[in-house]
């Protein structure tokens, strides 16, 4: 049953409900089918609104899973089976259904048709990396120890030796160099290992043969890493204990577009050459085209991962920080860095800079006199961050062979 106004009636439409006059003088019967005749005459009475037979349902939604809406207005109306004996009850059920069909579309309960056929396509996607299993298999454990968490990371050259290089650089800054994976496991704790092992498996998890691909996705995690670096250095400013938390939310709040990016490289391309020549807003350009947008592709790599529900919300909501509810400063601290990333053009993406939400920017709890300070220190960390990130096997290998470490250029990712 829905409410629909006189101008909207048309031919064959069936009443849900008798319609009566200001006197109460019954005019058509519940069930009756109106024709034009009828339409004129309900217009004669000055009747403006009928009910009629049919779901109302926000118009938006016929482009939503029909099945997934069709459940859970039967689940409205299974609440409301033993109680629809009058005229107040019955209006109640229609207005009920229709806001809680509306929440429903706001709070992304409901899937889009492209986001279901989305979800289709990317039924291969890749299972969480088995060091970052098996480390936070060993960090749930209690009786879990620094030297075990060192073993574990032992094993795996490549981690072994970002790890070090990263605790000997300029992002941590300690006094003494670190010899050894278990100082460094006792000296950062455990957490942020845990943070440091995802951000690096993660990166080397989506590598596309394809060149065009390949090199999409290194400008994406070269801006990603900006986004980190800008969060983790805003984090400290506001006295956030778990700033790695903020780095690694930074680092991954763009995932969605590494996905489509090693998925889907045409779709991207669609995006982005429609972003070169428009103001319009990511999210809207990728809804426009595509029908789904990063933020989906993001959100299906989460669930499927079971990410700590930080790093989910900053995935879904960086480009509208004030829709979050659980961790409002961190996803405010993650859009803050987004812009000033691109600002910087991390990753030469050559993108329009968006506008600061104002909010997110009060809630930092920031001003205008420390923008110069924050962004020179994130551009000293940039390349030296980049470079112990993205290290490679080969590099690993060329570290073993040279006699002058210290001369040896940089490992960067491929670059146009």
């Amino acid at each position: 049953m829905k409410k629909i106004t006189i101008k909207d009636i048309s031919d064959g439409c069936v009443l849900a409900r008798d319609v009566v006059s200001s006197k109460g003088q019954l005019l058509f019967s519940a069930g009756s089918a109106l024709n034009r005749t009828h339409i004129e005459q309900l217009s004669q009475y000055k009747i403006r609104e009928i009910f009629i037979e049919g779901r109302d349902i926000p118009s938006e939604l016929e482009f939503f899973d029909s099945e997934a809406v069709k459940r859970l207005e039967n689940q409205i109306e299974e609440r409301f089976r033993d109680s629809l004996d009058n005229e107040v009850m019955q209006e109640s059920l229609r207005v009920a259904k229709k806001i809680i069909l509306e929440r429903a579309l706001r709070n992304g309960q409901i899937l889009t048709k492209s986001q279901l056929n989305l979800i289709a396509r990317l039924k291969d996607l890749p299972a969480l990396p088995q060091i970052y299993v098996r480390l936070a298999q060993t960090l749930n454990d209690p009786r879990a120890t620094a030297q075990q968490i060192a073993s574990l990371i032992s094993a795996d050259p490549v981690m072994s030796a970002k790890l070090l290089k990263l605790v000997n650089s300029s992002f941590y800054n300690f006094p003494q160099k670190i010899t050894s994976v278990a100082n460094a496991v006792s000296l950062l704790g455990f957490d942020t290992i845990c943070n440091m092992v995802l951000s690096s498996t993660v990166i080397g998890l989506f590598r596309s043969e394809q060149k065009a691909a390949a090199e999409i996705i290194n400008k994406i995690w070269e801006h990603s890493l900006g986004v980190a670096i800008v969060s983790r250095l805003i984090a400290r400013k506001k006295g956030i204990k778990d700033n790695d938390d903020c780095f690694i939310a930074g680092l991954l709040h763009d995932i969605g577009k590494i996905i489509i990016a090693y998925f889907f490289v045409d779709d991207f391309n669609q995006v982005w050459d429609k972003l070169q020549g428009d103001s319009q807003d990511t999210l809207d350009a990728e809804n426009d085209t595509l029908g789904y947008t990063h933020v989906d592709a993001g959100s299906i790599l989460a669930e499927k991962w079971e990410l700590p529900e930080l790093i989910i919300d900053v995935i879904k909501y960086h480009h509208k920080p004030y829709e979050s509810k659980s961790n409002e400063i961190q996803t405010a601290i993650v859009h803050t860095a987004d812009v000033f990333s691109l600002a910087l053009n991390y990753g030469d993406m050559n993108q329009k800079v968006p506008r600061l939400d104002s909010d997110a920017w009060k809630s930092i709890g920031m001003g205008v006199d420390d923008i110069e300070p924050l962004l020179k220190s994130s551009d000293r960390d940039f390349e030296e961050s980049r470079a112990i990130f993205f290290l490679q096997i080969s590099d690993l290998q060329q570290d073993s062979r040279s006699a002058a470490p210290s001369r040896r250029k940089p490992a960067y990712l491929p670059r146009k």
